[in-house]
């Protein structure tokens, strides 16, 4: 409403069809926000400008201006602060498993959660570490400080990240405040037999992807 306001639009309508899950912690709500501005501003011949839309993300939503970029960024404060970075060496021609076990996390409450648990916050400088290592084609440092809240109440969550790390990913993390966990393989046929594994040990149920970095 706020984007019509600025272009004096007698308004449009809008159909979405999903393809990702909610409350996964892939950013499928704040992705789909992102790409309706950018839309919007083609569609009304870029009436607004960059800034202004990227204002309009942040009253959105905290992960909203991270999904207007189109190349690997940083986002930082409560997201609203997006640096675009290069791509980084150690992830060339990875491949990535994404596994939405079928049940949602609650974005606040898993905040809420950590915020009660100041001795779980990542260090700091440890994003910048990680970068670090990622540039040099190292594959360290990864981690995720809203483990520490959600994994005690949805058990399933380590237990799958146990499992891929035991049957050959790379890296093994929760995304965001979950519930989809992800693996890091070394390329994306790798990828597809950790899946084939997992449907193995815990069934077809459930949202899952495998993508090529």
């Amino acid at each position: 409403s706020e984007f019509l306001k600025s272009t004096k639009s007698g308004g449009v309508r809008i159909h979405l069809v999903k393809n990702l899950p909610l409350a996964a912690g892939i950013g499928a709500g704040s992705s789909n926000a992102a790409m309706t501005l950018r839309g919007l501003n083609e569609l009304y011949d870029y009436t607004i400008n960059a800034e202004h839309i990227q204002i309009l993300a942040v009253n959105l939503g905290s992960d909203v201006p991270f999904f207007l970029q189109d190349e690997p960024a940083l986002a930082m404060g409560r997201g609203e602060c997006v640096e675009a970075i290069q791509p980084f060496k150690a992830l060339k021609d990875c491949g990535v498993l994404l596994i939405h076990p079928g049940f949602g996390v609650s974005t606040p409450w898993a905040y809420q959660t950590l915020g009660c648990m100041p001795e779980k916050f990542g260090a700091k400088g440890q994003a910048a570490m990680m970068m670090e290592s990622l540039s040099e084609g190292r594959l360290e440092g990864f981690s995720n400080s809203l483990e520490s809240a959600v994994f005690p109440k949805y058990v399933v969550l380590p237990i799958i990240k146990d499992f891929f790390s035991a049957n050959g990913a790379r890296v093994a993390l929760m995304s965001g405040s979950g519930s989809t966990m992800f693996a890091i393989t070394r390329d994306r046929a790798s990828a597809e037999v950790l899946l084939a594994k997992y449907h193995d040990r815990f069934g077809q149920a459930g949202w899952s992807a495998t993508v090529a970095l």
